[in-house]
């Protein structure tokens, strides 16, 4: 059995497999029979994701799709193995030196929710699925955990597992089926025990509260609905805990565990149940939360895709933040016409499911997302979901280039720290109601910040005290308070520090307003107009989002390379490159 860790290297947190450092960029597929192994072998990957899932059940609670033709636990007592094997294999098969870490959907088949009608929750689909928190879930998922493990364990292939990555919920990412918090005559009994536990005090009514109380345009003022918020986050977390801790004692703590979870700067209706990141994070039996890269106005080019999840607080309590590069291009399609009869509803034909029209527009938003990545020292895979995305010299060549920046580059070359951080609250949101839009602050601020040519760090409150003296400007982009964020803010104020607050009045700030704010905290800019620019790791990058003569102005001088080019390094305190709308330019700082 393959060993794997993480470690804190020079600021950014590290994968190790058999005490060796790995390039921690991946590739995977959902349809592997149209997956990318080979073309990702040859590019110099040697980290992929398999999936696989327990029961061939729905992936969500909305349309019906699955992706899983057969469930490992379908049939009672008779679990099929061959799914896991023939998956493993056929990654093996392009690269047999390859490491996998499998992606697990711990999802119960139809039988098991039969004979289990008091720990299931109806969905929109009209099916019964899981409650997330039931105990009887959590017992037949860690039985079927352990026997995965076990049979992987006697495989041939074993040394190539390097640890798991755990999803369960709608659409895999630990949502409630439904995303209404799973409130049901069958979550009293657990409901009630969460009050006993954390609040024997409070003399609360035993009923389920009224979700309506979650469309006001202010703070919840009804307060048994906040405790149901606080619960049905708080439990999912403690899930997600359960089984990992389970899977590390299947493996003898040896390998790596990981999981989505956490997405407080996208999702914020508290009703999904993941913001309770702060409650998860220090769990030693995690290695690495994940998110996809934002899904803002369907990933249209000319903006940032900012980071789903507080990646500065991941690196602070050396957690790898993977982010999930589900990139379309010019080659992304219909499901249909990927696998004939797929989407049985046809409910994807949207157009988040279509890349840009152009092969040199897929090229940018390619690099657009990893280089996003790696100045922030986060990890990524790129996922190909239904198969031949990546298909095209050009594309793999932009893969290449990632690898090889994850690699070869020298991290410590240019030494530039971002100069604001943005501390975000999770538990805000299960006290704000959805009626008013300022329950969008804290993705709105991250958007905008995003185009404004500024590179900052985002950060959970919890580590506001440990961090915030290391910074020249902070945002708050809550619009409610609490008692931790008052502290944060009297301490910033005793420091001299400039911050920058949001509320119900100003919940919003433009790109502009933005740099008008840093330059009075005299923070350096990079660029004065609404182009992204990604710094930090000796890397810059710029996305165009608009075409003309960019002026990018460095903090200090440095000796530049335009990678994509084949011109010769140059030294400079400023690059002026002109640009096309929406082309990705990327270059190395040396000091």
């Amino acid at each position: 059995m393959a060993e794997s860790y993480v470690k804190k290297v020079n600021g950014t947190v590290r994968l190790f497999i058999n005490e060796e450092q790995v390039p921690s960029c991946a590739y995977t597929t959902y349809f592997d029979e149209r997956n990318c192994y080979e073309a990702f072998s040859k590019a110099g990957y040697r980290l992929y994701s398999v999936t696989f899932a327990f029961a061939s059940r729905a992936l969500n609670s909305f349309t019906g799709f699955t992706p899983y033709e057969k469930g490992i636990f379908d049939k009672e007592n008779e679990p099929d193995f061959s799914i896991v094997d023939k998956a493993v294999e056929r990654v093996l098969k392009a690269n047999p030196n390859a490491y996998i870490f499998p992606r697990v959907l711990i999802t119960m088949p139809e039988w098991w929710c039969e004979q289990n009608p008091e720990e299931v929750v109806d969905t929109p689909c009209g099916e019964k699925r899981e409650m997330l928190f039931s105990d009887a879930f959590r017992a037949e998922g860690t039985k079927m955990l352990k026997c995965l493990i076990n049979h992987v364990k006697k495989q041939s292939y074993a040394e190539n597992i390097i640890g798991y990555h755990l999803a369960s919920g709608c659409a895999e990412e630990w949502f409630h089926y439904g995303k209404d918090g799973a409130i049901c005559e069958n979550a009293k009994k657990y409901f009630f025990r969460f009050l006993d536990e954390k609040y024997p005090d409070e003399d609360l009514p035993r009923t389920l509260p009224d979700v309506k109380s979650l469309n006001v345009a202010g703070e919840i003022q009804d307060k048994l609905f906040t405790r149901y918020l606080e619960f049905s986050n708080i439990s999912v977390a403690d899930s997600i805990i359960h089984f990992a801790k389970a899977v590390k004692e299947a493996t003898g703590y040896a390998q790596t565990v990981g999981t989505f979870y956490g997405y407080i700067m996208e999702v914020c209706n508290p009703l999904c149940g993941d913001l309770a990141l702060h409650h998860i994070i220090d769990s030693p039996y995690i290695d690495f939360f994940c998110s996809p890269n934002s899904y803002i106005k369907n990933r249209t080019l000319g903006m940032d895709w900012g980071d789903i999840l507080p990646s500065a607080s991941l690196r602070e309590h050396n957690k790898i933040y993977f982010s999930e590069c589900d990139i379309r291009t010019s080659l992304s399609d219909f499901i249909n016409n990927c696998r004939a009869g797929a989407d049985k509803n046809n409910s994807y034909y949207g157009e988040i499911w279509l890349g840009p029209k152009t092969v040199e527009g897929s090229v940018s938003a390619m690099r657009k997302a990893y280089t996003h990545q790696i100045t922030r020292g986060n990890s990524l895979w790129w996922f190909d979901m239904w198969g031949g995305w990546y298909n095209n010299p050009r594309y793999m060549l932009e893969a290449k280039r990632c690898k090889k920046l994850f690699e070869k580059h020298n991290y410590s070359q240019y030494n530039y720290k971002s100069e604001i951080a943005v501390f975000v609250d999770g538990a805000l949101y299960m006290r704000q109601g959805m009626a008013h839009r300022s329950c969008w602050s804290q993705n709105s601020i991250r958007n905008s910040l995003g185009n404004s040519g500024i590179p900052y760090d985002l950060y959970l409150l919890g580590d506001f005290k440990a961090r915030y003296k290391d910074y020249k400007a902070i945002i708050f982009p809550a619009a409610i308070s609490s008692k931790e964020l008052e502290k944060a803010k009297k301490l910033c104020r005793e420091a001299g520090i400039p911050m920058l607050c949001a509320d119900f009045k100003k919940y919003t700030f433009t790109s502009c307003e933005l740099r008008d704010f840093a330059k009075s905290a005299k923070v350096h800019i990079f660029i004065d107009t609404n182009d992204v620019i990604c710094c930090g790791n000796s890397l810059l990058s710029i996305h165009a989002a608009s075409g003309g003569e960019k002026k990018i102005k460095l903090p200090k001088t440095a000796t530049v390379k335009n990678i994509c080019s084949n011109k010769a390094p140059f030294r400079a305190d400023e690059i002026t490159v002109k640009m096309r709308k929406h082309q990705t330019l990327i270059f190395t700082l040396k000091d």
